[in-house]
């Protein structure tokens, strides 16, 4: 098997830059339509294009969304059909089977991640009481997330958040970068570096650093099941709860819910350490 395409590190960051243009380029390319249609009165009601995008931030995402589905779909399956041939890590795909006990430990594994988003989350608060500085920080994250709720439909903001972005956004940050990255370095490595990606993506340091751990949860169940389905389910999730349930209103439910996230901090990190020892023993096992 010829594996010397896929373990090139400057091949596999130059795909990566080229996926993330590929993003940007979405993203532009969906603000020009919309700037088109409002310049022909079909939507907007007269507005300007800031202010639409200001009552429609989930409109916008979702478009983008569901076009960064299409393209990244369709650059994924052929990655994936044409890594087999070369690569000793072939891209995963959608379909990839998992055992029961390493889904039960991923659940855990994605609460715990979110736990540590709500520990981060408080630490900010916490701080920002007798600091401008993390005040600031406090209140650019609230105005991001705010803005996801907007004026638009409920159930519309829910889905989009809850499932269309994270199809989106795991086709794009562990199907494409952290497939690519994954063939040319040690995973730990790849791990690092698509999280951080995935963080710097968020738009601000409060959620970049949450988004960072929770990266490497996913990625790291990716490296493990081989399944993006699986991370999808897991991004899914997170989103769920933590974007989801607020819209909804159910304090309670959500006050169990983060109880419970602390307390998967502890076992997720046990799943990891045995993850991560596990994958040693295997590396001896092939190299004899």
């Amino acid at each position: 098997m010829n594996i010397t395409k896929s373990k090139s590190k400057i091949r596999a960051i130059g795909f990566s830059m080229a996926v993330i243009i590929v993003y940007l380029l979405n993203s532009a390319l969906v603000g020009i339509v919309y700037g088109v249609l409002l310049g022909m009165g079909l939507v907007g009601d007269g507005m300007d294009f800031d202010s639409f995008l200001d009552n429609n931030s989930i409109s916008f995402l979702a478009t983008v969304s569901i076009l960064s589905i299409i393209v990244f779909g369709i650059i994924l399956y052929f990655k994936q059909k044409n890594s087999k041939k070369y690569s000793d890590k072939p891209f995963a795909s959608l379909n990839g089977k998992f055992k029961k006990k390493e889904f039960m430990e991923s659940i855990i594994l994605f609460v715990g991640a979110f736990g540590i988003t709500i520990l981060w989350v408080i630490l900010i608060s916490f701080l920002s009481e007798g600091s401008s500085f993390y005040k600031g920080l406090l209140e650019s994250h609230n105005s991001t997330l705010g803005s996801l709720v907007g004026t638009e439909s409920l159930m519309f903001s829910i889905i989009t958040v809850s499932i269309i972005v994270p199809i989106a956004e795991e086709l794009f940050f562990r199907g494409l970068i952290y497939g690519r990255l994954r063939q040319a370095m040690k995973p730990m490595v790849a791990i690092l570096i698509s999280s951080i990606v995935f963080g710097i993506f968020h738009g601000n340091v409060v959620q970049g650093v949450y988004a960072f751990f929770i990266g490497c949860a996913l990625a790291l169940v990716y490296e493990k099941t081989d399944s993006l389905l699986l991370s999808i389910f897991g991004h899914a999730l997170i989103n769920a709860i933590g974007m989801g349930l607020p819209f909804l209103g159910l304090d309670k439910f959500r006050l169990v819910l983060n109880i419970l996230s602390f307390i998967a901090i502890i076992p997720s990190i046990i799943i990891i350490r045995k993850w991560i020892r596990e994958s040693r023993d295997m590396d001896k096992i092939v190299s004899w």
